[in-house]
């Protein structure tokens, strides 16, 4: 789970008829306010640290859209208001993680959206790829030795 240090790397974020992300390894403040006016943003908090346990992400959306993107584990809880727009937010969460930050969005869509999804990074993603691999040539292993057992034991000697 990302750490927290520091007092964000970045406070903010602007789009009006185009796009903006915060992505990578950044600093997520205590506070992070964000406009989209006809465009659109990716907030990623993935690899983010945060400067606090709990941080706020205010979007306000007007004929644009905010893509927010947490990790598993992290306590998520959106407030925002829609008015012929809304703020879409996953279910499923589970439990958070003990010990991860809570992120709580909030902010006003008109005309647009703001939406959180989950994903797990992509380290992690590769990771848990090799894994399935690994075990996948396991079970090969295993078959191929159970398939040349039972030819040696029907074998005449």
């Amino acid at each position: 789970m990302p750490d927290r240090r520091g007092e964000g790397s970045s406070t903010g974020a602007f789009a009006v008829l185009s796009g903006f992300e915060r992505r990578g390894r950044w600093t997520v403040p205590k506070r992070f306010n964000c406009f989209a006016f006809m465009g659109g943003g990716e907030i990623d908090l993935r690899e983010a640290d945060f400067a606090d346990r709990e941080v706020e992400i205010n979007c306000v959306a007007i004929m644009g859209g905010v893509q927010v993107i947490v990790p598993p584990g992290v306590e998520v809880m959106v407030r925002g208001i829609g008015v012929m727009g809304g703020f879409e937010h996953p279910r499923d969460d589970g439990p958070p993680e003990p010990g991860a930050p809570r992120v709580v969005i909030g902010g006003f869509a008109f005309w647009g959206g703001v939406g959180v999804e989950r994903k797990v990074t992509r380290a992690e993603r590769r990771r848990l790829k090799e894994q399935r691999r690994q075990e996948r040539l396991e079970r090969k292993g295993i078959r191929h030795e159970l398939h040349r057992a039972r030819r040696e034991d029907r074998e005449p000697d």
